[in-house]
């Protein structure tokens, strides 16, 4: 951004990317890189209460074909505006649903993973199905993006094309909010489901606060991101003003936590392969 030129009301360029949870040992699962950052060639910037913005960015280098590039940003303005980034007609719909992992694989990982914690190897594990989905017709992306944005107000919403694949999800959990030398994130752990009877909502969300395996693993999470983010702040601050974080489907315990006065300069990568994964999804 030190050395970009922006011209008209365009916003400052922004960099979009993704990083796995590891590196596998058995070499590479699925198509997406370890690692991947680009810099969209148009990126429409919606704020509640302000006029949208669209940015056309390109990359310009001493044998850059100017021209060629700025043909390229007006191409991906017109994809955004028109076309196959429009979001009506019904979402595709699912067919059929096949589990990855057999019955008995999952009963021994899950016995795997009680010794291990009997015998204090580790203080808490998140297990992970994967399903394989199969639907009516070719896949729309885009109204399926639209669904989670309309049904989920809190969080991220994010879908990212590579090649012929997307990679699409939500979650509510902030990694990291770095602006200067002040940070922000949360933990998030601990889980209970929402329901329509306000009455039972509130002990769903009671049952958060008290419950002691449930207090435990949030308490691992938040615990976790303080002893991190106070490596490279000397004011570390943890806020229980909002404990619950309700969702549309689900509810989660929630500490929010402020760092502060920088012991060294900080650097937005370097603090979120620090946090990444927390242990909350890890």
């Amino acid at each position: 951004c030190e050395g970009a030129r922006v011209e008209g009301i365009g916003h400052q360029p922004s960099l979009v990317g993704g990083f796995s949870f590891s590196t596998y040992a058995g070499g590479r699962r699925g198509v997406l890189p370890e690692a991947l950052m680009w810099l969209p060639a148009a990126q429409l910037i919606e704020v509640p209460g302000a006029t949208p913005a669209l940015t056309l960015n390109a990359w310009v280098e001493p044998t850059t074909d100017c021209a060629g590039a700025v043909r390229l940003a007006e191409q991906s303005a017109r994809a955004i505006l028109v076309g196959s980034a429009t979001c009506g007609g019904a979402p595709s719909a699912v067919t059929a649903l096949e589990d990855t992992t057999s019955l008995q694989d999952w009963k021994m990982l899950l016995s795997k993973v009680s010794d291990a914690i009997d015998e204090g190897m580790f203080e808490k594990v998140v297990l992970a199905r994967q399903l394989k989905a199969r639907f009516d017709w070719p896949f729309r992306v885009a109204p399926m993006l639209a669904t989670l944005v309309d049904t989920h107000d809190t969080g991220a919403v994010f879908g990212a094309q590579f090649g012929d694949r997307w990679f699409v999800g939500k979650t509510p959990e902030c990694l990291l909010h770095l602006h200067g030398g002040h940070a922000e994130t949360h933990g998030l752990a601990g889980t209970a489901p929402r329901d329509p009877n306000p009455v039972r909502d509130a002990e769903f969300a009671h049952l958060l606060q008290t419950h002691p395996r449930l207090v435990r693993e949030h308490t691992i999470v938040a615990e976790f991101v303080q002893r991190t983010l106070s490596q490279f702040f000397a004011d570390v601050r943890t806020d229980v003003d909002q404990p619950v974080l309700k969702l549309a489907e689900i509810q989660h315990r929630q500490t929010g936590i402020t760092a502060a006065q920088p012991i060294e300069p900080v650097d937005l990568l370097r603090l979120a392969g620090m946090l990444h994964p927390t242990p909350a999804v890890g």
